[in-house]
């Protein structure tokens, strides 16, 4: 361990008492600026710290046949690595799975502390009718909260007529 120690000529003149004494106020003085390497352990007391910027997308117009996406971006704000388990959509039971994508790195992503990833959520309309999606993250931040984003599509959205113009 490379911490920083006090220093030790002056105690080797006093008795042992004054030893004693001397050597726990200097410790009581110094403990607060004590610092170890990062690999040494202190760190995890530290925590991961997951922030999803936006937590909910609502798609501009749509045709059917033709994409939207939108990015949505991970940011690890805390202090030892973000692990994301799974990143799924829920889709209501009225709903057409098809419709909603995402593009992502690997299913187990790890972000280290203060950084950050994007990912790209994509609607391509099957039918007409205002679609929604609950896009859920599993992380190991915040005891294991599952983060949601929410995504909706507007009914006026969709246009099956587009082959007439």
């Amino acid at each position: 361990m490379s911490c920083l120690l006090p220093p030790a000529p002056l105690a080797r003149h006093l008795g042992a008492p004054a030893r004693l004494l001397l050597s726990l106020t200097i410790a009581l003085l110094i403990f607060p600026l004590v610092a170890c390497d990062e690999d040494e352990g202190l760190s995890s007391a530290r925590t991961p710290s997951l922030k999803v910027t936006p937590t909910e997308i609502v798609m501009s117009a749509v045709q059917v046949g033709e994409q939207n996406s939108r990015q949505i971006t991970l940011s690890n704000e805390g202090g030892a690595n973000l692990l994301i388990d799974s990143i799924n959509f829920e889709i209501p039971p009225d709903g057409t799975p098809e419709e909603f994508t995402k593009e992502h790195p690997p299913t187990l992503i790890t972000i280290p502390p203060q950084e950050s990833i994007d990912l790209i959520v994509r609607y391509l309309p099957q039918n007409e009718g205002a679609d929604r999606a609950t896009l859920l993250i599993s992380n190991n931040s915040n005891g294991g909260e599952v983060r949601r984003v929410e995504i909706r599509v507007s009914e006026g959205s969709v246009d099956l007529d587009y082959n007439e113009r």
